[in-house]
C-alpha cells in the first residue's frame, strides 16, 4: 500500500480491495470495525450471545477464506445478513 494509505479511515470499496489484495492488516480493521454491530444483529436473530459471536466469526472467515474473490455489490454491513443468515440455518439445523 502506498504512504497515504490510512487503515483507520477506510471505505466500504477499500475495505474489500484490500481484502482482496489480502492485506491481514486491512481485514483486522474490517473486523474491528463490525464485529460489534454485526454480533448485535447477530443477536437479535439468534437469541444467544455466545452462538452470535460464533456465527459472525464463520462468517469472517468465510470472507478470508474467498478474499480473492470477494466482491459485494452493496455495503459491507448488506453483504453480512444473508452470510448470517445461511450461517444460522446450517448451525439450527445441525442440533436437530
Amino acid at each position: 500500500m502506498d504512504a497515504s494509505f490510512n487503515p483507520n479511515q477506510l471505505s466500504d470499496q477499500e475495505y474489500i480491495k484490500g481484502v482482496r489484495a489480502s492485506s491481514e492488516e486491512v481485514f483486522a480493521k474490517l473486523v474491528d470495525t463490525y464485529i460489534d454491530a454485526l454480533t448485535r444483529f447477530a443477536f437479535g436473530i439468534i437469541g444467544e450471545e455466545d452462538a452470535a459471536h460464533d456465527v459472525i466469526q464463520e462468517t469472517f472467515g468465510r470472507i478470508w477464506q474467498i478474499r480473492l474473490e470477494w466482491n459485494p455489490q452493496s455495503t459491507v454491513k448488506a453483504y453480512h445478513a444473508p452470510l448470517l443468515a445461511k450461517s444460522f440455518l446450517i448451525r439450527h439445523i445441525q442440533l436437530i
